[in-house]
């Protein structure tokens, strides 16, 4: 997870919770990258919450607030190499 911790660690969904569930997700997809998402999460629970997730977070927020920490992340990278 900590792959999945750097690139989204600075999300902000307005909820810890969500914020932990997107990095937990994205561990588990990028686990399986080549795998479908229903594949990547292994049980009919965990697909169906994923989607949920999914779902939720592009009712809450714009797809801005969604990938801001992974553009976070690829900025402090950049940086980083000056």
């Amino acid at each position: 997870m900590d792959w999945a911790m750097r690139e989204m660690g600075t999300v902000e969904l307005g909820e810890q919770r969500l914020n932990h569930r997107v990095i937990a997700l994205l561990d588990r997809l990028g686990a399986s990258a080549q795998a479908s998402i229903p594949v990547a999460c292994g049980s009919w629970a965990e697909t169906k919450a994923a989607y949920r997730l999914f779902d939720l977070v592009n009712k809450i927020h714009s797809m801005g607030a969604w990938l801001a920490g992974g553009f976070n992340s690829v900025a402090i990278t950049c940086t980083s190499l000056d």
